[in-house]
């Protein structure tokens, strides 16, 4: 039937051996539960809302007595706060999915349950000796991430405050002091972040989002979240589609109350380079003639993140004619990404990125906005800075 009710105060196993699942005992997948978990230590199954306690370790079972009840489906996961984990970051399963995933030209991986920088690196190798440079999420939900959070965060390309099993690790009320402070830690190395997990949760089963549900997707804008994402709202709600609306409604209103500004001064591109320069430029710029955009004209997005990163309060039309650099800017701050045919002609390009602009309605006729482009199309650097105006 695809579930069981956990009555509390009574025995329930979770065993490593593969069987169906009953009203008494359930199998995992999860090879070392045996010998990780000890006579008294808590087991949490679906993000905490059901609770174990285990009673004793007999071989492959682990004899538990349940302490919250509730109903347990298919495919949940487990928890298991206060017990050192002997099972890797990048376990078996995770290499199988991350080989299907460079094999299909994935955007972004993302690693569950990261530890140390190490766990990035080793996906970074396995990245690279594919041929592949598929930028890396680090889930932040495990205690031993938060006690390593300056050196992953160096490390990883993205960072993703992953709430649901970070709140059951560590506690629900430490959530958002973590997550204000990841935030601004990426904001500061030029990372973008991801707030995830529970944002509109009561629209699984409802049209309608909790006034503090808002109120939560509205603060990670006002934080400096570059990107917020669903979960269980859209792969197994019953609104999905209204989820989607709610969420798009929410992050435009909490954008245009003027309280999502944070310029960030980024140490590690305080030099002297001249794609640091003409950024700086082109934001300026925009700035003394009231501009409505920059439009960056960037075969790998890299111009476009270098402004995202400094956080101005400034629309970004990046255009570029790879389909995958236009999905992978889409996590970025304030960056709007569309594909525009390859021109070999500077005038032309620009011409026809004015054009591009105005047809996804991010500017209209009579606009002023600066234009970054590249005059040499080998090399793919970015060494023009333009002021125009949309006819």
């Amino acid at each position: 039937k695809g579930f069981t009710m956990l009555r509390k105060g009574a025995t329930f196993v979770i065993t490593t051996r593969n069987i169906k699942g009953s009203d008494g005992e359930v199998s995992t997948t999860y090879k070392g539960l045996p010998k990780d978990v000890k006579k008294g230590e808590l087991i949490y199954l679906n993000d905490g809302l059901l609770r174990l306690k285990v009673e004793k370790v007999k071989g492959s079972d682990v004899i538990t007595k349940v302490i919250v009840g509730g109903k347990l489906s298919d495919h949940k996961g487990i928890n298991l706060p206060g017990t050192k984990v002997s099972a890797p970051s990048l376990t078996a399963k995770d290499l199988e999915d991350l080989k299907f995933g460079l094999a299909h030209g994935f955007d972004f991986v993302a690693l569950s349950f990261v530890r140390t920088p190490e766990d990035i690196r080793r996906v970074k190798k396995i990245i690279k000796a594919a041929g592949k440079n598929t930028p890396v999420v680090a889930k932040i939900e495990k205690p031993e991430a938060i006690c390593n959070l300056e050196s992953i965060v160096a490390e990883t390309d993205v960072i993703m405050v992953a709430r649901g099993d970070l709140g059951v690790e560590l506690s629900p009320e430490a959530v958002p002091a973590i997550q204000k402070r990841l935030i601004r830690m990426a904001i500061d190395a030029g990372k973008p972040v991801i707030t995830a997990t529970q944002m509109l949760e009561s629209m699984t089963t409802s049209p309608f989002p909790t006034r503090a549900e808002a109120s939560d997707v509205a603060n990670a804008v006002f934080d400096g979240t570059d990107a917020v994402m669903l979960s269980a709202e859209t792969a197994s709600g019953q609104y999905p589609l209204e989820c989607v609306a709610m969420m798009d409604k929410i992050i435009r209103a909490a954008e245009s109350g003027g309280l999502h500004h944070h310029e960030a001064y980024i140490t590690d591109e305080m030099d002297d380079s001249p794609e640091l320069a003409l950024t700086g430029a082109a934001l300026y710029a925009c700035e003394e003639i009231r501009g409505r955009a920059i439009i960056v004209h960037s075969r790998s997005g890299n111009t476009a993140k270098r402004l995202s990163r400094r956080r101005r309060d400034i629309d970004l039309i990046a255009l570029s004619p790879d389909p995958a650099v236009v999905r992978n800017l889409s996590i970025y701050w304030g960056i709007r990404a569309t594909v525009q045919r390859f021109i070999p002609n500077t005038d032309r390009l620009i011409a026809e990125g004015l054009k591009r602009a105005v047809e996804i309605g991010a500017v209209k006729s009579g606009d002023g906005v600066i234009v970054l482009a590249g005059t040499s199309f080998h090399t793919g650097s970015t060494n023009l800075l333009k002021i125009a105006h949309v006819r």
